[in-house]
């Protein structure tokens, strides 16, 4: 089973009062991972469009409330009801998150994904 994250650190694009153009472009280095039941419904939603490639995505309603969704042909989380940043989104092969006792995993040299 594949597991999904989302960065938290770095905006794949903020609203638009918060941008600066002196701002350079950043990587996500640390990511968070979906609840068990959103990450079943994202890879449920992924494996649809890899098999009806020609019908529309949804977008799929995550966390508790619903308070946000994700855009699985961009990978990209963003906020439902109100005007919020945009984040990236990622999935990872369960053999990848095995990680032993550890919690923390590096990827790239770059990427520190936290499983919970």
């Amino acid at each position: 089973m594949s597991r999904w994250f989302y960065a938290t650190d770095v905006p794949k694009r903020k609203v638009v009062s918060e941008v600066s153009e002196k701002e350079k472009p950043k990587l996500p280095s640390k990511w968070s991972a979906f609840a068990p039941r959103d990450s079943k419904a994202l890879e449920t939603a992924f494996q649809k469009m890899i098999i009806h490639p020609n019908e529309p995505s949804l977008p799929v309603p995550v966390n508790e409330d619903h308070l946000f969704e994700v855009d699985i042909v961009a990978r990209e989380l963003k906020p439902v009801y109100f005007r919020g940043s945009t984040y990236e989104v990622l999935c990872l092969q369960k053999a990848a998150i095995d990680v032993g006792a550890s919690s923390r995993m590096v990827l790239s040299g770059r990427v520190s994904i936290e499983t919970l």
